[in-house]
């Protein structure tokens, strides 16, 4: 197989001309997939969503550390609060009463809050989730990536095909233009017809039209990568098809389809519902914290905080325990819920399993089919070269015209045509068996 390869890349590295017109820049894939990492807004807006959910992790430890809060505040009490005592407490007689005043006109408060979690189950799980959920965000990126690599290098195996294309038809029309000079010389001299005059001028217009319909399919192909990189600095140039056989046309030995972002991206959604159900099922334990207060307060008649009338100072320290004993069947049916979407997510996950390894299995099929098809235009391409030497021996004898050869010359372009598309199809199987394994 590899002497057919090698014989159709030898074939196409003499029609490098293509490369040699006004390209004002030569790109790689790499390079195009680089380029398009900084232009592409859904792999920012990815890489935001990345630091985000990193940030969201990092929050979620607050939860489980101890929290200090201090507070001050003062206040004029435009009316004050009283209340009512018997007169009989202040050496009075029985059956009166007397009205007391509640604090003073100004008071002031300052006061340090510290509270720390000792049980907390939904803040445990919060945190697991949110890991959870940052490492989706970086697959989500990793997916992104993958997917711009294989849509450049899709286009990037189609380009190389047409321009390979182009410089077979830029040859085909040169020849066909020798072939018109010829029946036009011997045409004076009577050794031709006026038909074979003017089928090779037929064929020489044929030729540019082909040549110039390729042109615009190579515009638009490169138009397409444009708009997934960004604006390129002139015409893309794609490397010869022999380095492209030899890079990118090999099928891994590797059937672990485990590094797929796609099949990641299931199996943690699967590991996040499955912790999601286990959270409903948490909300029915107690949390329990450690509370506690420092703090002083201040009465004054005037607004003088700073006198010599003392602050009487507070504290306590204190455990809460608060256990939610009834919320109208909220949470059973949040843990029922949440069990038949992690149920629903293993199914997923079972059947993108399966897509993956028939995806695998069709790129192996077609690679096999590529190089079968190499294999026969290869040997197309012998007998074709085979008749085109007998046929340019006969119109050299005069046993056949100009038109004969140029009507065998067509079938040149149609043998390199297939070759080429043939190439094609190995390269995008290739590309589609790393895709199915996740390794783009």
């Amino acid at each position: 197989m590899i002497k057919y390869i090698l014989l159709f890349t030898l074939l196409i590295a003499t029609s490098g001309s293509f490369a040699q017109q006004t390209p004002k820049a030569t790109y790689t894939i790499d390079q195009l997939v680089n380029i398009a990492l900084k232009n592409d807004p859904l792999y920012s807006i990815a890489q935001m969503d990345s630091q985000i959910y990193r940030l969201q992790y990092a929050q979620s430890l607050s939860a489980l550390l101890p929290k200090l809060d201090m507070s001050f505040d003062t206040r004029y009490n435009v009316k004050q609060q009283s209340f009512i005592l018997p007169t009989s407490a202040f050496g009075g007689t029985d059956g009166g009463y007397k009205r007391l005043l509640q604090g003073t006109p100004w008071n002031a408060n300052l006061a340090f809050d510290g509270s720390m979690p000792l049980f907390n189950a939904s803040s445990l799980a919060n945190r697991k989730l949110a890991g959870m959920k940052r490492t989706k965000a970086m697959i989500d990126l990793e997916s992104r990536k993958q997917q711009l690599t294989y849509d450049i290098s899709l286009l990037y195996f189609q380009l190389s095909t047409l321009q390979s294309l182009d410089a077979i038809y830029r040859q085909q029309e040169s020849a066909k233009k020798e072939i018109l000079t010829t029946a036009t010389q011997k045409l004076a001299k009577g050794t031709a017809t006026q038909i074979d005059l003017e089928q090779a001028s037929v064929d020489v217009e044929l030729s540019a039209y082909n040549r110039e319909l390729n042109a615009i399919q190579i515009e638009n192909t490169v138009a397409k990568i444009e708009r997934i990189t960004g604006k390129l600095d002139g015409a893309l140039v794609t490397v010869s098809n022999t380095s492209l056989l030899s890079s990118y046309a090999i099928l891994s030995a590797e059937t672990d389809l485990s590094s797929r972002p796609d099949m990641r991206l299931a199996q943690q959604t699967s590991s996040e519902l499955l912790q999601i159900s286990k959270v409903a099922k948490w909300n029915y334990l107690p949390t329990l914290n450690l509370n506690g207060r420092l703090a002083t307060q201040a009465f004054r008649q005037t607004f003088d905080l700073m006198s010599a009338n003392p602050w009487y100072a507070y504290s306590y320290v204190g455990v809460e325990l608060k256990l939610s004993i009834f919320q109208g069947g909220f949470r059973m049916q949040s843990t029922k819920i949440a069990q038949l979407e992690a149920e629903k997510s293993k199914a997923r996950l079972s059947d993108l399993e399966r897509q993956a390894q028939s995806e695998l299995i069709e790129s192996q099929n077609n690679y096999r089919l590529a190089q079968f098809e190499m294999k026969l235009r290869a040997k197309e391409l012998e007998a074709y070269q085979l008749r085109e030497k007998s046929m340019i021996d006969k119109v050299a004898l005069g046993a056949a015209s100009s038109a004969d050869l140029a009507k065998l010359n067509a079938e040149y372009t149609s043998i390199m045509k297939n070759m080429l598309n043939a190439t094609e199809q190995a390269l995008k199987s290739a590309l589609n068996h790393k895709k199915a394994l996740g390794n783009l």
